[in-house]
């Protein structure tokens, strides 16, 4: 039988001779000659050199095929994905607007990993938009193992409603826009007569149409929050709609004058570019005062005129050493 040799096994063609100049190097003529009768016998090689698998080596590659399984499977099952979202503290504020928000934070495109894994999911990121978007003073998000997001918002505190003969919004104590509240409606206006006369002419009289605001519709929802009506044809299309210095005071007067009682403050009048406010009061009468003192001052004098004479028409308490009422 004649064999040659790849790797360890003999196989036909070579001569005797050659096989063992092949082998006998290595394992001499007579371990070749029992190599080949073993071999023709179907019998395993006795000089092959056996490998041993070291027992570490294959702990440490068996254990760093489940971590990958595992971390796989922890990555890409929909089990792990934030598909709960609560949202806690809104009154004011439109809750979907504020799930549009999160959604797009947690669906955002990214190539590799999803980003509203439970791993993933940026809390702070969240969080800013939020406070970036929408009038609140803080945020909190928690995330709830597996796939669970709380958020507890704190709107900030409302001020004043305003009236910009348009429409009615909800504003801050910095003057922007808390929320849209409603349209002026047909009923908020009136029809008023006006006298009109000339030095050649007798007077005249004719009707015109104003805009009132709607005392009804504020006292029901906001009652505890006072009306400012803005008489201007300009209409402001930013987001501050008054200054904050305007707003102050006339929460600070309306304050005094609820404390006081006996009296309703139906609504504030303003004028763009004024600094005179002018409060119409539920009797039928007026209180004209100005941003230009503080408000304590001019309610002590307000007061102190009301309790003592009571007008049919106005108290001006605007200068600080004297009062006009009518």
């Amino acid at each position: 039988m004649k064999y040659y040799q790849t790797g360890r096994k003999l196989k036909k063609n070579y001569s005797r001779r050659r096989q063992e100049k092949i082998v006998g190097t290595t394992l001499g003529r007579k371990r070749f000659r029992q190599y080949e009768e073993t071999a023709f016998l179907g019998f395993s090689n006795p000089y092959k050199r056996k490998i041993k698998v070291k027992p570490l080596k294959l702990k440490t590659t068996l254990l760093s095929i489940v971590l990958s399984t595992w971390l796989i499977l922890l990555l890409f099952l929909p089990f792990f994905r934030v598909t709960r979202v609560s949202i806690v503290g809104l009154n004011l504020i439109d809750k979907q607007k504020v799930e549009d928000t999160v959604s797009r934070n947690l669906h955002q495109d990214f190539k590799f990993f999803p980003l509203n894994h439970y791993l993933f999911v940026n809390s702070s990121k969240i969080s800013n938009s939020i406070k970036n978007e929408y009038p609140v003073s803080n945020v909190r998000v928690e995330k709830i193992f597996p796939n669970t997001l709380n958020i507890y918002i704190t709107e900030k505190n409302s001020s004043v409603i305003y009236d910009d003969g348009r429409d009615y919004y909800l504003l801050d104590k910095d003057g922007k826009v808390i929320k849209y509240l409603w349209a002026v409606g047909p009923g908020d206006f009136v029809t008023v007569p006006i006298s009109t006369s000339t030095a050649d002419t007798a007077s005249s009289s004719t009707v015109a149409t104003v805009h009132l605001p709607n005392i009804v519709l504020h006292q029901k929802n906001y009652p505890d929050l006072p009306l400012i009506y803005f008489k201007s044809d300009q209409i402001s299309q930013k987001n501050n709609k008054l200054n904050p210095e305007l707003i102050t005071s006339i929460a600070d007067f309306n304050t005094g004058i609820q404390k006081g009682g006996g009296i309703v403050i139906n609504y504030y009048e303003i004028d763009d570019g004024s600094r005179d406010i002018t409060a119409v009061t539920n009797l039928g009468w007026r209180i004209i005062f100005s941003t230009e003192r503080p408000a304590n001052d001019q309610l002590i004098a307000f007061w102190n005129v009301y309790k003592s004479s009571k007008p049919k028409e106005y108290i001006d308490v605007r200068l600080e050493d004297r009062i006009f009422w009518k």
